[in-house]
């Protein structure tokens, strides 16, 4: 409890007697832990009535019955000492529930999408899953999902960004369209479906890369950015940029159809609209896509084309975006991350689908 990674400094103790009591073990430190965990956590906290305590290491035993949370919630656990912890806790508390955060389909990856689980980790999800009293999960395919192979109590709770870091549109100030596609090495099958746009727009765009790129992008993009952006920087670091369209391609597969949205969400909520995939990710909510085609690359590139000669266009769409992403402000949604973690777990002996409306709310 005396180390320096914790990510939610643990409040004066006096406090705990006064406040619901959150135990939180983020994944990481990245989009999916501090989307998923570490922001809401400090939401919930500022909204008043809930103490989160978060740390990336697990605690004692005797730590745990002397912070008395009032639940556990863990986040992508299937390491057997993670395991091991866990069933530590439920020994040490059988009481608390347990709540599993989830925002991807590890246990059915495809291609090369992510790394797969070896068959003592996938037996360790197993075990976590069935120990859980409710999963939470980034969407309704990944609910359904596991719903259907584990059988178990689900909630849908999406992804959130403040509203502190929302940005209006802006004007084109570029002599030359940006266009920014960002990714890191999972995505290498999707970079390689947007070859065929970046060749037949290179002449009349200029190409920002961020994580992964083509080979040599370095000789002829505008610019190339290899470097890690720590994720509570990462929205002022792409506004930097300003950049006037952003790509998110995506192959259509079951892990794909289960990721969330937040792509969409971040760069809309800085205002800059996105041509997108027609995937599950991006039509499930019906997000304010520039429309591709049958022929999705043609398309793409017709599109690119279009919107480089007609800045009242792009426009119209940042617009449209930056309304469409105002829905998940976190701040407008404390109501449905109360009921993902803090409502009873429904009977483990009745598993239902949860759904977490998202709420309404307004960018300051």
């Amino acid at each position: 409890m005396t180390q320096e990674s914790i990510a939610l400094k643990m409040l004066q103790r006096k406090e705990l007697a006064d406040n619901f009591r959150l135990l939180l073990h983020p994944a990481d430190q990245f989009a999916c832990g501090h989307y998923r965990m570490l922001q809401p956590a400090q939401a919930l906290h500022k909204a008043g009535g809930v103490l989160p305590m978060a740390s990336f290491n697990y605690v004692q035993p005797q730590e745990l019955l002397e912070m008395k949370p009032d639940r556990i919630i863990v986040q992508r656990q299937y390491e057997p000492t993670q395991v091991a912890h866990l069933k530590e806790y439920k020994k040490a508390q059988p009481d608390v529930p347990l709540i599993l955060d989830m925002d991807d389909l590890v246990w059915m990856p495809s291609g090369s999408t992510v790394a797969r689980l070896s068959k003592e980790q996938l037996k360790g999800f197993d075990t976590v899953v069935r120990m859980a009293d409710r999963v939470v999960c980034s969407t309704l395919p990944l609910a359904k999902h596991l719903r259907n192979t584990y059988k178990v109590s689900s909630a849908v709770l999406p992804n959130f960004i403040s509203g502190r870091v929302y940005q209006a549109p802006k004007p084109r100030i570029n002599d030359r369209l940006r266009v920014c596609w960002a990714g890191g090495g999972f995505h290498k099958e999707d970079l390689e479906v947007l070859k065929k746009v970046v060749f037949g727009t290179v002449d009349l765009v200029d190409w920002i890369f961020i994580g992964d790129a083509p080979k040599d992008a370095e000789k002829w993009a505008y610019r190339v950015v290899r470097d890690w952006i720590p994720t509570p920087k990462w929205l002022d670091f792409l506004s930097s940029l300003y950049v006037d369209v952003a790509v998110a391609p995506l192959r259509d597969n079951a892990f794909n159809r289960c990721k969330s949205n937040i792509k969409l969400i971040e760069w809309n909520a800085i205002g800059v609209p996105v041509i997108a995939s027609a995937v599950e990710p991006y039509i499930e909510n019906k997000g304010p896509l520039i429309p591709t085609g049958k022929n999705e690359l043609d398309h793409w590139i017709e599109s690119i084309r279009t919107i480089a000669g007609n800045e009242q266009l792009r426009m119209a769409l940042a617009m449209d975006s930056f309304v469409w992403a105002s829905r998940y402000n976190l701040e407008g949604n404390i109501d449905n991350i109360r009921r993902a973690w803090l409502m009873p777990p429904a009977p483990k002996l009745q598993p239902k689908l949860e759904l977490v409306p998202t709420g309404e709310s307004n960018v300051h």
